[in-house]
């Protein structure tokens, strides 16, 4: 179970700024992509880097030719995203 807490639409805000046709689909793509990488700390927990002093880990997502890069935290079953964002967004 994935419980989403901050900044998913802003995935795909990121994504119809580079103008294509081909927004929606990839828009679509892209999340699957970063549910399906978070889902992999139920079964491999390890995975990621863990951030100093903290449970979080960041998950680097390969998506086309750059990366997204979500925080997430195991709770007990479920897998808590606390961010995502696109590799090459202004942070």
């Amino acid at each position: 179970m994935f419980i989403l807490i901050n900044r998913p639409v802003e995935v795909n805000i990121f994504i119809a700024a580079s103008s294509s046709p081909l927004l929606p689909k990839a828009a679509r793509r892209a999340a699957a992509s970063l549910k399906r990488a978070a889902h992999t700390s139920l079964t491999h927990p390890g995975n990621g880097k863990r951030l100093e002093g903290r449970q979080d880990r960041e998950l680097f997502v390969r998506f086309g030719q750059r990366s997204y890069v979500v925080r997430c935290h195991l709770d007990g079953d479920e897998i808590v995203i606390q961010k995502s964002w696109h590799g090459l967004e202004d942070r």
